[in-house]
């Protein structure tokens, strides 16, 4: 056979274009057999499944997981407690007539900006929030450090970088999430033990995953 004939029968040959289709749509997480300290109530609800799409919580319920996607994460959390992200919302009033620029420029010593998601940081806020225990019970401390402080925010105005509902679990709210081995209702100082804080979500995002 010719190399003319070769060159025409493999011009022949169907060929099936190959086409890549970039994706948009946001990653999904599936928490499934977990309880929830909503940020709002004072006691834990029945086991339930929680999807996250994006950012945000997108449903509540037994069967959330019939509307995941086939690329969804799935987190078996075992009917360990989630709850909101904590929201570290004190303020010295004794700044109130100096300006931010002055504080962070001026005040160098006085102007030490902690996150609750470092060991140290999330350390000192246990400690302020067991400071309270004096005069409060665990569930109303902790109502006051999520659910009640995202209520806050929403009070500060174009200052709130939060345009939604932040510190508690519901659907709609942002993804900003505990998932613990214990009760933090009966004893707040368990999430004060980095062992215990098995999952951290942020922003949707999972920071850290011992599960």
């Amino acid at each position: 056979m010719s190399v003319l004939k070769i060159i025409a029968l493999v011009l022949l040959v169907p060929t099936r274009s190959l086409v890549f289709v970039q994706s948009d749509a946001p990653p999904q997480i599936l928490l499934k057999n977990v309880r929830e300290s909503d940020g709002t109530s004072t006691s834990l609800s029945a086991t339930t499944n929680v999807l996250i799409v994006g950012n945000k919580i997108q449903k509540i319920s037994t069967n959330a997981g019939n509307g995941a996607s086939t690329q969804a994460q799935v987190i078996d959390g075992g009917e360990r407690v989630l709850m909101p992200g904590l929201i570290e919302s004190h303020a010295h009033l004794s700044f109130a007539s100096i300006s931010s620029v002055d504080l962070l420029t001026y005040l160098p010593s006085y102007a030490q900006i902690k996150s609750v998601a470092d060991a140290e940081g999330l350390e000192h806020e246990i400690q302020w929030m067991a400071r309270l225990l004096k005069w409060y019970k665990p569930v109303e401390i902790l109502k006051m450090a999520t659910g009640n402080a995202g209520e806050l925010l929403k009070l500060s105005g174009d200052r709130n970088p939060y345009p939604g509902d932040l510190g508690v679990i519901k659907e709609g709210a942002y993804a900003e999430i505990l998932l613990v081995d214990s009760n933090p209702l009966d004893d707040i100082t368990v999430i004060g033990i980095l062992d215990n804080l098995r999952i951290i979500i942020k922003d949707g995002k999972i920071y850290k995953n011992t599960l």
